[in-house]
Order: C-alpha cells, then structure tokens, then sequence
C-alpha cells in the first residue's frame, strides 16, 4: 500500500529531484534519511501535492488551487504522454 512522504532534504526519488518539503507517494520497504512518513493526510490532497512537486521539478509553477484533473493534464503534457 502506498503511503505519503515528506521530502527532508533535496532528493532523487525515481528519477524525479525533489526539493524538501514535497510531499510524495510511494510503495517502499522502509525509507531511507531523507524521507518522514506522513500519518493521517487526504489521499486527494497527496496526489495534488505529489503532481505540483513532479510540476515544479521540471521548472513548471503550479497552483493549489487548480483542479486535479488540470494538474494531470499538465504533467502528462510535460512528460510527453
């Protein structure tokens, strides 16, 4: 099961830079220094700040406020998908 992260130092995770304090979604064993685990966060508000830290890693600003859907539609134009 996956479970939401908090980035404590600028990181590689999947091949991704996150800088700290992102907030990623991961299926790990046991993660390493540079993660905290989060306890009791909304799984919708996980993806939407995963997918504007994913955002901001590629140089791209992204708002809060924007819907979930706009924001997947964004990052899939980023990555070419």
């Amino acid at each position: 099961m996956a479970k939401t992260y908090e980035v404590l130092e600028r990181s590689f995770i999947n091949g991704q830079l996150y800088e700290k304090g992102a907030r990623v979604l991961l299926e790990i064993d046991s993660p390493g220094g540079n993660l905290a685990l989060l306890q009791g966060e909304d799984p919708a508000g996980d993806e939407k700040d995963e997918i504007i830290a994913a955002l901001k890693a590629y140089g791209i600003d992204a708002d809060k406020r924007t819907g979930l859907d706009k924001l997947r539609a964004k990052l899939a134009e980023v990555k070419c998908e």
